[in-house]
């Protein structure tokens, strides 16, 4: 769509005045001096096509005007809450279209009466100069509706693209809000799990037994481990693991904060550790949940090992035992 020449507009609007003036005084000043000579007559004409050709100026632009109007009626589709908007705007394109061919007829009409009356010697007949004034008229009122409309559509599309920001504003403001209600809870149940364990470890004890049992970091059977990581995940409706794949190279464990997938190495896992890795790595999942994937919940929290820290607390809050990761 080609830019609209305002300055150039003006320009043209103004030459149609003064043609208009000049074309609708010319059968006068003819009558006036119809004993003047052929050639008076013939500069006369002259100056009345000029002036008729400054008019398809106006053509020109309003047809350039409805096409653009046509292009913005397509583009706003959806856009304006009232259709009879758009539906009204078309009416005036059409209405326009309408207008330039009016015009462009009563043009050629005067045009060919010009050309006959110079050869002739006699002013152009009154009956096209109406004609093309009236023509010209209902193209500029015709116009002027146009742009209005235009001005309106605009407006339009602006009010629906603030609302549709509104709506964005107000929908991310709620989701930061879930967020932070979220981390806050979990902030307040590490912190109540650190003070019921702070409370046992300042109980009193009974008295020890000495007994026999196997040292901590022995492992049990691999069924026995699997049981109690599918048991543990089980607890939260969790199941995208993968055990025992090498994923996470070496480690007890590892989770993929994009995929949300855990990747548990029970054949490195103590038994009595199988519960609390898996508590912890499934805490990690709840963090991708809340704050997106890996590169957004460690600028969350800051660092990976703020991260880890926080995974730390939550699993303790939710019965795990160990976390020295």
């Amino acid at each position: 769509m080609r830019p609209l020449r305002t300055a150039l507009t003006v320009r043209v609007i103004t030459w149609i005045a003064i043609g208009a003036a000049g074309v609708f005084s010319s059968g006068a000043i003819l009558n006036q001096h119809g004993a003047e000579s052929t050639t008076a007559n013939r500069q006369l004409a002259e100056k009345t096509t000029q002036q008729l050709l400054d008019e398809q100026l106006l053509i020109a632009h309003i047809d350039t005007d409805a096409k653009a109007i046509d292009t913005l009626v397509a583009a706003s589709a959806g856009k304006v809450l009232d259709p009879a908007v758009l539906s009204t705007a078309s009416a005036a394109a059409a209405k326009a279209y309408a207008s330039e061919t009016r015009l462009e007829h009563a043009i050629d009409t005067a045009r060919t009466a010009v050309a006959r009356s110079t050869a002739k010697g006699t002013p152009p007949p009154k009956r096209y100069q109406t004609a093309a004034e009236k023509a010209y008229k209902q193209a500029v009122a015709d116009r002027i509706t146009l742009n209005a409309n235009t001005t309106t559509i605009t407006t339009a599309v602006a009010a629906w693209q603030a609302e549709q920001a509104r709506i964005a504003a107000a929908k991310a403001a709620a989701e930061a809000a879930a967020r932070a209600a979220a981390e806050q809870a979990a902030q307040q149940a590490a912190a109540q799990a650190a003070a019921r364990a702070a409370a046992r470890a300042h109980a009193p004890r009974a008295a020890s037994r000495t007994t026999t049992s196997a040292p901590v970091s022995a492992p049990a059977a691999s069924g026995d481990k699997l049981a109690i990581a599918q048991a543990t995940f089980a607890r939260f409706g969790f199941s995208n693991v993968v055990y025992n794949s090498g994923q996470s190279q070496g480690h007890y464990a590892a989770t993929d904060l994009n995929r949300r997938v855990i990747y548990l190495q029970l054949s490195i896992i103590p038994a009595d550790r199988v519960a609390s890795v898996a508590i912890h790595e499934y805490m990690h999942i709840i963090q991708s949940r809340t704050y997106g994937g890996y590169a957004q919940t460690v600028a969350h929290f800051g660092s990976v090992l703020a991260m880890e820290k926080n995974a730390d607390a939550m699993a303790r809050a939710n019965g795990a035992t160990w976390t020295a990761y």
